[in-house]
Protein backbone atom coordinates (compact mmCIF):
# COMPACT_ATOMS: atom_id res chain seq x y z
CA UNK A 1 0.00 0.00 0.00
CA UNK A 2 1.48 3.44 -1.04
CA UNK A 3 2.20 5.27 2.34
CA UNK A 4 0.22 8.53 2.37
CA UNK A 5 2.03 9.77 4.84
CA UNK A 6 5.55 10.60 2.83
CA UNK A 7 6.28 13.90 1.98
CA UNK A 8 3.39 15.09 4.28
CA UNK A 9 5.52 18.51 4.06
CA UNK A 10 6.02 19.19 0.88
CA UNK A 11 2.35 18.18 -0.37
CA UNK A 12 1.10 21.07 2.19
CA UNK A 13 3.61 23.79 1.12
CA UNK A 14 2.02 23.18 -2.62
CA UNK A 15 -1.69 22.85 -1.61
CA UNK A 16 -0.90 25.87 0.87
CA UNK A 17 -0.34 28.96 -1.98
CA UNK A 18 -2.50 31.04 -2.93
CA UNK A 19 -5.34 29.72 -0.15
CA UNK A 20 -5.41 33.07 2.29
CA UNK A 21 -7.51 35.22 0.03
CA UNK A 22 -9.88 32.53 0.60
CA UNK A 23 -12.24 32.55 3.50
CA UNK A 24 -11.34 30.37 5.96
CA UNK A 25 -13.66 27.49 6.84
CA UNK A 26 -13.88 27.91 10.64
CA UNK A 27 -13.61 24.19 12.74
CA UNK A 28 -14.80 24.49 16.57
CA UNK A 29 -13.93 21.68 18.95
CA UNK A 30 -14.38 20.91 22.79
CA UNK A 31 -12.88 19.09 25.66
CA UNK A 32 -13.34 18.90 29.19
CA UNK A 33 -9.83 17.94 29.38
CA UNK A 34 -7.26 20.78 29.64
CA UNK A 35 -4.74 21.04 26.61
CA UNK A 36 -2.01 20.12 28.66
CA UNK A 37 -2.92 16.04 28.25
CA UNK A 38 -1.16 14.05 25.59
CA UNK A 39 -4.67 13.34 24.03
CA UNK A 40 -4.87 17.19 23.32
CA UNK A 41 -1.62 18.49 23.11
CA UNK A 42 0.18 15.34 20.79
CA UNK A 43 -3.26 14.34 18.98
CA UNK A 44 -6.14 16.88 18.69
CA UNK A 45 -3.52 20.27 18.28
CA UNK A 46 -1.14 19.06 15.84
CA UNK A 47 -3.84 17.17 13.99
CA UNK A 48 -5.81 20.13 13.42
CA UNK A 49 -2.03 22.08 12.37
CA UNK A 50 -1.36 19.12 10.00
CA UNK A 51 -5.17 19.28 8.15
CA UNK A 52 -4.70 23.67 8.13
CA UNK A 53 -1.16 23.18 6.45
CA UNK A 54 -1.89 19.94 4.09
CA UNK A 55 -5.70 20.85 2.37
CA UNK A 56 -6.18 23.35 -0.38
CA UNK A 57 -8.58 25.18 1.46
CA UNK A 58 -7.67 27.69 4.59
CA UNK A 59 -8.90 26.38 7.96
CA UNK A 60 -9.36 27.64 11.22
CA UNK A 61 -9.66 26.26 14.58
CA UNK A 62 -11.44 27.16 17.64
CA UNK A 63 -10.32 25.35 20.97
CA UNK A 64 -12.90 25.62 23.94
CA UNK A 65 -10.41 23.47 26.32
CA UNK A 66 -11.07 22.20 30.30
CA UNK A 67 -14.91 21.97 30.03
CA UNK A 68 -14.85 26.18 29.07
CA UNK A 69 -18.42 24.86 27.45
CA UNK A 70 -19.15 21.39 28.43
CA UNK A 71 -18.76 18.78 30.79
CA UNK A 72 -18.07 14.81 29.07
CA UNK A 73 -22.14 14.53 28.45
CA UNK A 74 -22.48 17.90 27.25
CA UNK A 75 -19.89 17.57 24.50
CA UNK A 76 -21.61 14.83 22.92
CA UNK A 77 -24.70 16.68 23.15
CA UNK A 78 -23.17 20.35 21.98
CA UNK A 79 -22.32 18.13 18.83
CA UNK A 80 -25.11 16.41 18.03
CA UNK A 81 -26.96 19.66 18.40
CA UNK A 82 -24.80 21.45 16.24
CA UNK A 83 -23.37 23.88 18.95
CA UNK A 84 -20.23 22.79 18.40
CA UNK A 85 -18.13 21.17 14.91
CA UNK A 86 -16.41 18.79 16.83
CA UNK A 87 -15.35 17.11 20.37
CA UNK A 88 -13.63 14.64 22.97
CA UNK A 89 -16.53 11.90 23.46
CA UNK A 90 -17.06 9.15 25.67
CA UNK A 91 -20.23 6.88 25.10
CA UNK A 92 -20.70 6.17 29.11
CA UNK A 93 -21.54 9.65 29.78
CA UNK A 94 -24.62 9.63 27.34
CA UNK A 95 -25.97 5.74 27.67
CA UNK A 96 -29.71 7.45 26.85
CA UNK A 97 -28.32 7.88 23.34
CA UNK A 98 -25.30 5.60 22.90
CA UNK A 99 -26.93 2.06 23.90
CA UNK A 100 -25.08 -0.49 22.37
CA UNK A 101 -21.31 1.82 22.66
CA UNK A 102 -21.99 2.49 26.43
CA UNK A 103 -21.75 -1.41 26.46
CA UNK A 104 -17.65 -0.85 25.83
CA UNK A 105 -17.04 1.34 28.98
CA UNK A 106 -17.94 -2.25 30.73
CA UNK A 107 -14.95 -3.81 28.40
CA UNK A 108 -12.78 -1.85 30.13
CA UNK A 109 -11.03 -4.54 31.71
CA UNK A 110 -10.22 -6.20 28.07
CA UNK A 111 -8.39 -2.91 27.35
CA UNK A 112 -4.48 -4.19 27.72
CA UNK A 113 -1.70 -2.79 24.72
CA UNK A 114 -3.36 0.68 24.12
CA UNK A 115 -1.84 0.14 20.48
CA UNK A 116 -3.87 -2.79 19.80
CA UNK A 117 -7.01 -1.91 22.35
CA UNK A 118 -7.59 1.60 20.73
CA UNK A 119 -6.96 -0.04 16.53
CA UNK A 120 -9.95 -2.73 17.93
CA UNK A 121 -12.12 -0.74 18.84
CA UNK A 122 -11.45 2.09 16.37
CA UNK A 123 -11.50 -0.93 14.06
CA UNK A 124 -14.86 -2.34 15.41
CA UNK A 125 -16.78 1.06 15.16
CA UNK A 126 -15.84 1.86 12.02
CA UNK A 127 -15.49 -0.97 10.21
CA UNK A 128 -17.16 -4.13 11.56
CA UNK A 129 -19.79 -3.07 13.83
CA UNK A 130 -23.06 -1.46 11.77
CA UNK A 131 -24.89 -1.35 15.23
CA UNK A 132 -22.10 0.82 16.86
CA UNK A 133 -21.82 2.83 14.35
CA UNK A 134 -25.97 4.00 13.69
CA UNK A 135 -25.56 5.22 17.39
CA UNK A 136 -23.24 7.47 16.13
CA UNK A 137 -25.60 7.99 13.21
CA UNK A 138 -28.78 8.56 14.66
CA UNK A 139 -27.63 11.04 16.12
CA UNK A 140 -26.47 13.00 13.44
CA UNK A 141 -22.55 12.80 14.03
CA UNK A 142 -19.66 11.01 12.87
CA UNK A 143 -16.83 8.95 15.12
CA UNK A 144 -13.46 9.43 13.82
CA UNK A 145 -10.94 7.33 16.25
CA UNK A 146 -10.06 6.66 19.23
CA UNK A 147 -7.19 6.08 21.12
CA UNK A 148 -6.58 4.17 24.57
CA UNK A 149 -4.63 5.21 27.70
CA UNK A 150 -2.06 3.20 28.82
CA UNK A 151 -3.43 0.15 31.77
CA UNK A 152 -4.83 1.49 34.65
CA UNK A 153 -2.35 0.69 37.83
CA UNK A 154 -4.57 1.61 41.52
CA UNK A 155 -2.82 5.01 42.54
CA UNK A 156 -3.30 5.59 46.94
CA UNK A 157 -2.58 7.94 49.19
CA UNK A 158 -1.67 5.88 51.76
CA UNK A 159 0.38 2.25 52.54
CA UNK A 160 -1.08 -0.82 51.08
CA UNK A 161 0.95 -3.77 52.19
CA UNK A 162 -2.20 -6.57 51.57
CA UNK A 163 -5.99 -6.77 49.48
CA UNK A 164 -7.20 -6.61 52.70
CA UNK A 165 -6.09 -3.44 53.52
CA UNK A 166 -8.27 -2.13 50.27
CA UNK A 167 -11.74 -3.28 51.72
CA UNK A 168 -13.76 -0.43 52.98
CA UNK A 169 -12.06 2.58 50.86
CA UNK A 170 -13.09 4.42 48.45
CA UNK A 171 -11.26 3.67 44.59
CA UNK A 172 -11.96 6.40 42.05
CA UNK A 173 -12.49 5.51 38.62
CA UNK A 174 -14.61 4.78 35.52
CA UNK A 175 -17.84 2.96 36.06
CA UNK A 176 -16.56 0.05 34.38
CA UNK A 177 -14.22 -0.50 37.38
CA UNK A 178 -17.67 -0.76 40.05
CA UNK A 179 -17.91 -3.88 40.37
CA UNK A 180 -14.05 -5.19 40.75
CA UNK A 181 -14.03 -2.45 43.25
CA UNK A 182 -16.92 -4.39 44.46
CA UNK A 183 -14.79 -7.49 44.63
CA UNK A 184 -12.13 -6.02 46.63
CA UNK A 185 -14.61 -4.62 49.45
CA UNK A 186 -14.38 -1.31 48.17
CA UNK A 187 -16.59 1.51 46.89
CA UNK A 188 -16.28 2.58 43.22
CA UNK A 189 -16.49 6.79 42.81
CA UNK A 190 -16.60 8.48 39.75
CA UNK A 191 -14.82 11.79 39.00
CA UNK A 192 -13.27 13.38 36.35
CA UNK A 193 -9.31 12.37 35.49
CA UNK A 194 -8.68 16.54 36.13
CA UNK A 195 -10.26 16.76 39.56
CA UNK A 196 -9.08 12.90 41.27
CA UNK A 197 -5.88 14.54 42.80
CA UNK A 198 -7.77 17.03 44.63
CA UNK A 199 -10.67 14.55 45.60
CA UNK A 200 -8.08 12.58 46.66
CA UNK A 201 -6.49 15.44 48.66
CA UNK A 202 -9.79 16.55 50.29
CA UNK A 203 -10.62 12.98 51.24
CA UNK A 204 -13.29 12.05 49.61
CA UNK A 205 -11.73 9.30 47.89
CA UNK A 206 -8.12 6.80 48.62
CA UNK A 207 -7.32 5.63 45.82
CA UNK A 208 -8.17 6.10 41.80
CA UNK A 209 -7.88 4.09 39.14
CA UNK A 210 -5.65 5.30 36.52
CA UNK A 211 -2.84 4.94 33.93
CA UNK A 212 0.10 5.46 35.61
CA UNK A 213 1.34 8.26 32.49
CA UNK A 214 -1.40 10.35 35.26
CA UNK A 215 0.86 10.85 37.61
CA UNK A 216 2.35 13.74 36.27
CA UNK A 217 -0.29 14.53 33.55
CA UNK A 218 -3.16 15.09 35.93
CA UNK A 219 -0.83 15.63 39.12
CA UNK A 220 -1.34 11.77 40.91
CA UNK A 221 1.99 12.14 42.12
CA UNK A 222 0.91 14.69 44.53
CA UNK A 223 -0.95 12.06 46.55
CA UNK A 224 0.38 8.86 45.61
CA UNK A 225 2.21 6.80 48.50
CA UNK A 226 1.26 3.49 47.13
CA UNK A 227 1.18 2.05 43.83
CA UNK A 228 -0.34 -1.60 43.02
CA UNK A 229 1.31 -1.98 39.75
CA UNK A 230 -0.97 -4.81 37.94
CA UNK A 231 -2.99 -3.48 34.98
CA UNK A 232 -6.67 -3.94 35.23
CA UNK A 233 -7.71 -2.55 32.17
CA UNK A 234 -7.68 0.65 30.56
CA UNK A 235 -10.18 2.95 29.22
CA UNK A 236 -10.25 3.21 25.59
CA UNK A 237 -14.38 3.55 24.96
CA UNK A 238 -13.77 7.33 23.82
CA UNK A 239 -14.20 9.14 20.62
CA UNK A 240 -10.99 11.26 20.10
CA UNK A 241 -13.17 13.25 17.77
CA UNK A 242 -16.65 13.16 17.14
CA UNK A 243 -17.65 15.39 14.05
CA UNK A 244 -21.39 17.06 13.70
CA UNK A 245 -22.73 15.34 10.54
CA UNK A 246 -23.94 18.83 8.76
CA UNK A 247 -20.74 20.62 9.90
CA UNK A 248 -18.81 17.78 8.38
CA UNK A 249 -20.86 17.75 5.06
CA UNK A 250 -20.07 21.63 4.41
CA UNK A 251 -16.56 20.95 4.14
CA UNK A 252 -14.65 21.10 1.30
CA UNK A 253 -13.16 17.65 0.13
CA UNK A 254 -9.73 18.44 0.58
CA UNK A 255 -10.04 19.66 4.30
CA UNK A 256 -12.43 16.16 4.93
CA UNK A 257 -9.30 13.89 2.85
CA UNK A 258 -6.62 15.88 5.06
CA UNK A 259 -8.82 14.72 8.46
CA UNK A 260 -8.62 11.51 7.08
CA UNK A 261 -4.96 11.08 6.06
CA UNK A 262 -3.95 12.41 9.81
CA UNK A 263 -6.43 10.84 12.02
CA UNK A 264 -4.28 7.90 12.08
CA UNK A 265 -0.91 9.87 13.16
CA UNK A 266 -2.50 11.65 15.50
CA UNK A 267 -3.96 8.49 17.42
CA UNK A 268 -0.32 6.98 17.51
CA UNK A 269 1.02 10.00 18.53
CA UNK A 270 -1.18 10.41 21.79
CA UNK A 271 -0.23 6.11 22.24
CA UNK A 272 3.71 6.79 21.74
CA UNK A 273 3.48 10.08 24.27
CA UNK A 274 1.32 7.94 26.54
CA UNK A 275 3.75 5.24 26.89
CA UNK A 276 6.69 7.68 27.06
CA UNK A 277 4.84 9.93 29.93
CA UNK A 278 4.16 6.60 31.88
CA UNK A 279 7.83 5.19 32.13
CA UNK A 280 8.81 8.52 32.74
CA UNK A 281 5.96 9.39 34.90
CA UNK A 282 7.41 5.83 36.85
CA UNK A 283 10.96 6.55 37.16
CA UNK A 284 10.04 10.12 38.95
CA UNK A 285 7.58 8.04 41.57
CA UNK A 286 10.17 5.23 42.58
CA UNK A 287 12.52 8.32 42.92
CA UNK A 288 11.01 10.17 45.34
CA UNK A 289 10.25 7.39 47.19
CA UNK A 290 6.25 6.17 46.12
CA UNK A 291 6.12 2.51 46.70
CA UNK A 292 5.22 0.42 44.01
CA UNK A 293 4.33 -3.17 44.82
CA UNK A 294 1.90 -6.21 43.19
CA UNK A 295 0.89 -7.10 47.12
CA UNK A 296 2.54 -10.50 46.90
CA UNK A 297 0.79 -11.38 43.62
CA UNK A 298 -2.69 -11.71 45.47
CA UNK A 299 -4.10 -8.68 43.58
CA UNK A 300 -3.49 -10.18 40.38
CA UNK A 301 -4.69 -13.45 41.41
CA UNK A 302 -8.06 -12.26 42.72
CA UNK A 303 -8.02 -9.90 39.49
CA UNK A 304 -7.79 -13.50 37.41
CA UNK A 305 -10.75 -15.08 38.84
CA UNK A 306 -12.67 -12.01 39.24
CA UNK A 307 -12.00 -12.35 35.15
CA UNK A 308 -13.73 -15.40 34.99
CA UNK A 309 -17.21 -14.14 35.56
CA UNK A 310 -17.14 -10.87 33.51
CA UNK A 311 -17.86 -11.80 30.11
CA UNK A 312 -21.29 -12.95 31.61
CA UNK A 313 -21.65 -9.85 33.89
CA UNK A 314 -21.28 -7.93 30.81
CA UNK A 315 -23.50 -9.44 28.79
CA UNK A 316 -26.27 -9.35 31.75
CA UNK A 317 -25.41 -5.60 31.35
CA UNK A 318 -26.01 -5.15 28.05
CA UNK A 319 -29.44 -7.61 28.34
CA UNK A 320 -30.80 -5.11 30.92
CA UNK A 321 -30.45 -2.18 29.22
CA UNK A 322 -31.80 -3.91 25.96
CA UNK A 323 -29.54 -4.67 23.42
CA UNK A 324 -29.95 -7.58 21.87
CA UNK A 325 -27.13 -9.82 20.36
CA UNK A 326 -24.37 -7.78 22.72
CA UNK A 327 -22.26 -11.35 22.62
CA UNK A 328 -22.33 -10.25 18.14
CA UNK A 329 -20.75 -6.97 19.71
CA UNK A 330 -18.09 -8.38 21.81
CA UNK A 331 -16.90 -11.03 20.33
CA UNK A 332 -16.32 -9.06 17.12
CA UNK A 333 -14.37 -6.49 19.84
CA UNK A 334 -12.24 -9.48 21.52
CA UNK A 335 -11.45 -10.74 17.81
CA UNK A 336 -10.05 -7.78 16.89
CA UNK A 337 -8.03 -7.61 19.81
CA UNK A 338 -6.66 -10.64 18.98
CA UNK A 339 -5.98 -9.61 15.11
CA UNK A 340 -4.39 -6.23 15.85
CA UNK A 341 -2.20 -7.94 18.99
CA UNK A 342 -0.95 -10.44 16.38
CA UNK A 343 -0.06 -7.24 14.03
CA UNK A 344 1.69 -5.64 16.50
CA UNK A 345 3.71 -8.88 17.54
CA UNK A 346 5.09 -8.96 13.76
CA UNK A 347 5.02 -5.51 13.13
CA UNK A 348 5.96 -3.61 16.08
CA UNK A 349 4.57 0.16 17.00
CA UNK A 350 7.36 2.05 14.89
CA UNK A 351 4.80 2.21 11.83
CA UNK A 352 2.07 1.85 13.84
CA UNK A 353 -0.26 4.83 11.94
CA UNK A 354 0.60 3.35 8.82
CA UNK A 355 -0.86 -0.02 9.75
CA UNK A 356 -3.76 2.28 11.25
CA UNK A 357 -4.25 3.27 7.54
CA UNK A 358 -3.61 -0.17 5.74
CA UNK A 359 -5.77 -2.02 7.74
CA UNK A 360 -9.10 0.87 8.54
CA UNK A 361 -8.73 4.18 7.57
CA UNK A 362 -7.68 3.41 3.26
CA UNK A 363 -11.13 1.65 3.23
CA UNK A 364 -13.17 4.10 4.58
CA UNK A 365 -15.72 6.81 2.59
CA UNK A 366 -15.62 9.75 4.17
Amino acid sequence: MKNLFANATAIALFLSAGATAVQAHEISYSSHLPPSVTANSQGIIPFFEAVAEEATSPVEIKYFWAGSLFNAAGNFEAVRDGTVDAAFTQPQSNQADMRVNAMFADLIHYGGNPYATAAAYTQTLLLDCPRCAEDYSRNGVRFMGAHSATPAALICNSAVTSIDDLRGRRLIGQPGYSRWAQALGATQLDVPPPQQMEAIQRGQGDCTFAAREWLTSFSLQDIAHTIVDVPVGAQFAISLMTFNEGSWNALPQDIRDAMIRNMPLAIARVIDASVKREEAAMETAVSSGVVVTDLGGTYGTAFAEFMEGQRARVLGDAERRGIDNAEEVIDTFVANVAHWNALIAEHGTENFAQLLWDEIYSQLDY
